[in-house]
């Protein structure tokens, strides 16, 4: 993952990556959303992504230690945060990478993106971004018109990402 998202874009870059997993998705059916993960408030793996067989036909591994994620009080910690940068740097550090690290195997790894709770856990991290630029309005990136790289799948401004209504979807 390192170089494909730099910290500066993290949120940013998440936020495209999963719209794009997403759409590729409607493309099988068209009602397909992906459904958020909150590790904090739930602290089990969700039950229909935890089966055995499947972890074994999809190749990934996991070494689940619950004990390592975050708390409402990290989560808490990021949200108090007044700028964009120390939201995005917080979220990142705190709550961001005790989900890969408690999840374990591949989800642990560069290749983090195979195990199918990489994307329920990003969408939760978008959640709680849309959650609190609700509350900071004009608190945005300062690097808007830099490009998410790299091309083709992302390729777009960071400004092309910030609104969550404009890319056609919310969370409920």
């Amino acid at each position: 993952m390192g170089q494909m998202m730099p910290g500066r874009n993290f949120l940013a870059w998440h936020r495209r990556f999963v719209l794009q997993m997403e759409n590729r998705l409607r493309k099988v059916h068209s009602t397909i959303t992906i459904p958020y993960w909150n590790a904090i408030e739930d602290q089990a793996i969700p039950a229909a992504l935890d089966k055995a067989a499947l972890l074994h036909s999809w190749s990934i591994t996991r070494h689940w230690n619950p004990a390592i994620l975050a708390s409402q009080t990290d989560l808490d910690a990021a949200n108090a945060m007044g700028t964009f940068r120390a939201f995005q740097s917080t979220l990142e550090g705190a709550v961001h990478g005790s989900v890969h690290n408690a999840v374990g195997g591949t989800m642990a790894s560069g290749s983090s993106p195979a195990d199918p709770l990489f994307f329920l856990h990003h969408a939760n991290l978008d959640r709680i971004w849309s959650e609190w630029q609700v509350t900071h309005p004009k608190k945005t990136p300062p690097n808007a018109t830099e490009k998410l790289q790299p091309k083709p799948l992302f390729g777009v401004s960071v400004a092309s990402v910030l609104s969550i209504a404009k890319l056609g979807y919310r969370y409920v």
